[in-house]
């Protein structure tokens, strides 16, 4: 009968053999599909930039929808701004959200953060101190743009695998807003409802007040 089998030593011998080494690889896309699913909700992705920018001490967050005309419905041949607005709101779809705002630039961490799914933040007052809030962003877009400072920061893939690419902004635009600019996937998806877009920044107003008086979400 064979005897027992040391597998420490099994161990040290196979971490001595000298073959090759291999790094373990991750599916990017499907791990981000993971951690999404743990994100699942309305407004997830404009509740994390708002956060961001509750992090970066900001005053001011634009928010802007750009919209593709509708290929069935025509738009009012009259010019009256009101029933074009309501002819945009009916019956454009969405192209690209950007959401910017003023407060302080990214440093050399926060860039790096974003990269890293699930790195937190060593900061622990602030909100998104978890690292994985800003990959929501995957859920509507393949391929998220940032800018702040001097810098920017383009992401895209291959096959399965996500990749950046960092550029400097022209000197006329160094220092400008921070901007996150996400080309939506489906360009398909109607204008969100203004009331249901109106109320969750409004909860979102009265949340990051209180959070500026010490208490942070």
């Amino acid at each position: 009968m064979a005897g027992a089998i040391d597998y420490a030593k099994l161990r040290e011998q196979t971490m001595g053999s000298g073959l090759d080494e291999e790094a373990v690889t991750v599916n990017t896309r499907a791990l981000i599909d993971k951690v999404l699913a743990r994100y699942s909700g309305e407004w997830t992705t404009l509740r994390e930039l708002i956060q961001n920018a509750a992090d970066a001490q900001a005053t001011k967050v634009t928010i802007k929808f750009e919209t593709l005309p509708s290929s069935t419905v025509p738009a009012p041949q009259a010019d009256d701004p009101s029933a074009h607005l309501k002819h945009v709101l009916l019956h454009h779809t969405l192209s690209r959200l950007l959401v910017s705002n003023n407060g302080e630039a990214f440093g050399e961490n926060d860039w790096a953060r974003l990269k890293r799914i699930a790195e937190g933040n060593p900061d622990e007052t602030k909100i998104g101190a978890f690292g994985v809030g800003f990959y929501s962003v995957f859920a509507d877009c393949e391929t998220p743009f940032v800018s702040s400072g001097d810098r920017t920061m383009a992401f895209y893939w291959k096959g399965n695998s996500l990749f950046t690419r960092q550029g400097k902004l022209p000197k006329e635009h160094a220092g400008s807003e921070t901007c996150f600019m996400l080309d939506y996937r489906n360009t398909t998806s109607p204008i969100p409802g203004l009331l249901s877009l109106c109320q969750f920044l409004m909860e979102s107003v009265t949340t990051y007040e209180k959070d500026g008086a010490g208490r942070q979400r």
